[in-house]
This record gives C-alpha cells, structure tokens and sequence, in this order.
C-alpha cells in the first residue's frame, strides 16, 4: 500500500509488531486455549475436593453402625448419654387379668340380626341361624354374610326372613338387606 495515498478518515493501520491479541507470533489464540485448560483444572481439583468430603448417599436398608475407632464430629450443642439400664429380673405378676376369649364372627352376624329382626317384628323373634359367609364385592371390606331368622307365624306373617350383611372396615357388621321373606 502507498503511504502517501488517501484514507479514509476512520483508517487505521494494522498492527506490525508483537502485540497480545495479534502481529508476529499470534499469542491470542494460545492464551484463551491456556485459560480454558486452566478453568477445567480447577473445576476438577474442586470436586474432588467436595465429593471427597460427603459421604456416599445412604439406602434405606443400609445400616451405620459406630466404632470406636471412629472419631465423632463435634456437635454445637453437648450431647447427653444415658446409663445402662439394669437387666429387668423376671418376676412372676402377681395376678394376670384373663385375656376375654375373641369373639368370632358367626356370633357377632347372629347379634347383628337379632338386633335388626327385634327392630323390624318386635316381641315375634324366636331364633337366629343358618348364618354363611360370602365374598361381597359390594361390601367395603370385601366380606359379606347371611342369616335366617325364626319368627313367631301367630299374626299370619311369614315365619323367616334372610338377612344380608356386610362387614366394615372397623370389623363390625351391618344389615345391608332384609328381611326378606321367602316361601
């Protein structure tokens, strides 16, 4: 180019020697390169340093247990250590309350339909029987039952009724149909 020909106003002429971002050498290149290599060395040397220090993630089923060589942490707060308990002696109890024998479901469905039937024919009921057990989808529990009931025929009334039942969630029963009479 000549030295003498006219620039425009806003021209300015290229490097010529040794500067950081170009000319002889082009060192801007390599120092962007050393500065990347130089950023991923220290993100490398920091998680070291922090995976080194946690603990690996506990499972659920995994369990700790302390050793003496094992030094614990100091904590804030000063922790507080119980005494050993003595070893309980065995003694006899002076008198053990009798546990009440269960009460099976056949018995707790005839309750159920003597209290129902009582309701519905009052002073007619003469016995409660032929109770079964089913599997009930329309019931809560899944449970359902059965039961006949005897009544007195004096009024011309029919002499049974079929009640259906079905069992809560709190094991109780209750009287979903009846009685309903057959012939």
């Amino acid at each position: 180019m000549d030295p003498t020909a006219v620039q425009p106003p806003n021209y300015v002429p290229p490097p010529t020697g040794g500067g950081a971002a170009g000319g002889a050498g082009g060192k801007g290149p390599w120092i962007i390169g050393g500065a990347v290599i130089l950023v991923g060395i220290i993100i490398a040397v920091v998680l070291i340093l922090t995976v080194g220090r946690n603990p690996a993630p506990v499972t659920p089923s995994a369990t700790i247990t302390p050793t003496a060589s094992a030094s614990p942490r100091p904590s804030p707060t000063p922790t507080r250590t119980r005494s050993p308990r003595p070893s309980p002696s065995v003694s006899p109890s002076p008198s053990a309350s009798p546990t009440p024998p269960p009460v099976n479901n056949t018995t707790l469905v005839r309750e159920t339909v003597e209290q129902a039937a009582e309701a519905e024919r009052p002073g007619q009921l003469k016995h409660v029987g032929s109770v079964a057990f089913m599997d009930d989808q329309n019931c809560a529990t899944g449970n359902g039952a059965s039961a006949s009931a005897r009544f007195d025929t004096s009024d011309n009334q029919p002499p049974a009724g079929t009640y259906f039942l079905c069992q809560n969630a709190n094991g109780r029963w209750k009287v979903t149909q009846g009685p309903l009479y057959g012939e």
